[in-house]
């Protein structure tokens, strides 16, 4: 990677150093969700378990894209 024109602080290290694990667990639960989405029986059979996971997908995909967003910040 080609020098930064600023030195990152401690606390953006330390931001960097754990958002590769962040992302990597907002995929996982990502992943995990819609994987049970992908039940047909999950509305009929369990219709506050649907309702749960479709408010929590957006949730986490906002998540995951401002992290994605704020590691590229940080890398460049």
């Amino acid at each position: 990677a080609p020098a930064r024109a600023v030195a990152l602080t401690f606390a953006q290290q330390h931001e960097l150093k754990n958002l590769p694990q962040k992302i990597t667990a907002l995929e996982q639960e990502i992943h995990d969700l819609t994987q049970a989405m992908e039940d047909p029986a999950l509305y009929t059979s369990a219709p506050e378990q649907f309702d749960r996971i479709m408010k929590r997908l957006p949730q986490l995909q906002a998540q995951l894209e401002t992290a994605e967003a704020r590691w590229l910040e940080l890398e460049s």
